[in-house]
């Protein structure tokens, strides 16, 4: 069970709402699937005998976390997010003149 201070968390996250149980499958299978591949990624970096070869497996890693990234926020569907349209933002409440 997780800790008291943990659970809901992304309640208190501005921008984030609840996830559907489809969703945070979703999220979990790209996580296993990310996880899988920088261990991939790091094994590559390992065995690589030029410094270039050790380059492109650290820009490979790099530029799987960031795409993993973006694939998790192509899930959550955060509103407000670096990267969020803003007409994909709510809209601000009017204010009394």
């Amino acid at each position: 069970m997780a800790a008291p201070d943990m659970e809901n968390q992304h309640r208190k996250i501005a921008g984030y709402r609840e996830l559907t149980g489809a969703e945070l499958a979703d999220i979990a299978e790209l996580k296993k699937i990310e996880a899988s591949l920088c261990e991939m990624c790091d094994g590559l970096a390992e065995r690589a005998r030029t410094m270039s070869a050790k380059r492109w497996a650290a820009l490979a890693r790099t530029n799987l976390e960031t795409g993993m990234m973006f694939a998790v926020k192509t899930v959550a569907q955060p509103s407000q997010s670096v990267g969020t349209f803003l007409a994909d933002r709510p809209a601000a409440p009017e204010q009394p003149r």
